[in-house]
């Protein structure tokens, strides 16, 4: 029985680690996407700002 325990234990360590991975990934895409669309943003407001000169 405790033998059994055991294995269960850590097949749930190799899923927490394999989830804060994902996680770790998930987060990371997040923050490419609003980077991208700030610098879009910022890029499109530079156009349409009035040149000086």
């Amino acid at each position: 029985m405790a033998l059994q325990f055991g294995q269960v234990e850590k097949r749930l360590e190799r899923i927490e680690a394999m989830v804060e991975g994902l996680e770790r990934r998930l987060w990371m895409t997040v923050y490419g996407v609003v980077a991208v669309i700030l610098t879009q943003a910022v890029q499109g407001i530079l156009e349409f700002a009035p040149k000086g000169g």
